[in-house]
């Protein structure tokens, strides 16, 4: 695991966290959480350490480290452009829900950490709408369809915990019309990958199966 992570070796940790293959004690083992800690300290690969983290189970680790976690993530909201970590992130979106996800989980199992890491949350979210307000048409689609390593969309993350700063630019609207109508809609007979199937479906005429 420590091997994976400082080889940064995204698709290995991907496979083998969704398959369990390090077992369900990994995060128990002091080296990993120091080399995750160590990676954060360096501002490398950011998203890297908080999709691993997503498998974590936070109530196994001391609290001073979770100290120094959450010290790590508020960099994001507190320090200025020139060495924010997020502007290290190929995807500041995925790795904002991300960051909030772990924090939540880490309230959720650390009470004393639960007031601390919800208003981290909110600052964060106000950090995303501001990063979404100035990003060009053409990367929304592309940033919104990317996925975690549980293969969840930043768009499904969003919605399914409830981020709703990060969905209120009318970019992120026309993004939704464009999944629901699909493009063309005009000139497709359902068979483009980019059709939105229901409304396909809703508006095709009935064909009736011979025999």
């Amino acid at each position: 695991m420590v091997f994976a992570l400082r080889n940064q070796n995204e698709i290995f940790l991907k496979f083998a966290l969704n398959e369990s293959i390090f077992g369900v004690n990994f995060f128990m083992d002091d080296k990993v959480r120091e080399e995750l800690l160590a990676m954060l300290a360096h501002k490398a690969k950011t998203e890297l350490v908080l999709n691993v983290c997503v498998y974590a189970d936070f109530s196994r680790w001391p609290q001073s480290q979770l100290r120094e976690f959450i010290d790590y993530v508020n960099e994001i909201t507190s320090l200025g452009h020139e060495q924010n970590r997020i502007l290290l992130s190929y995807n500041p979106i995925l790795t904002i829900c991300l960051a909030c996800i772990t924090l939540e989980n880490i309230g959720r199992n650390i009470s004393i950490f639960h007031h601390e890491g919800q208003m981290l949350i909110e600052q964060l979210l106000t950090l995303g709408a501001k990063i979404i307000e100035y990003m060009s048409d053409d990367v929304v689609r592309p940033m919104f369809m990317d996925i975690d390593f549980k293969n969840n969309t930043v768009l499904h993350l969003i919605t399914a915990h409830g981020y709703a700063p990060l969905m209120a630019d009318d970019k992120i609207s026309s993004l939704l019309d464009e999944l629901w109508h699909g493009k063309l809609t005009y000139n497709c007979d359902g068979n483009l990958s980019d059709f939105s199937i229901l409304t396909y479906l809703a508006g095709a005429p009935i064909k009736k199966l011979p025999g």
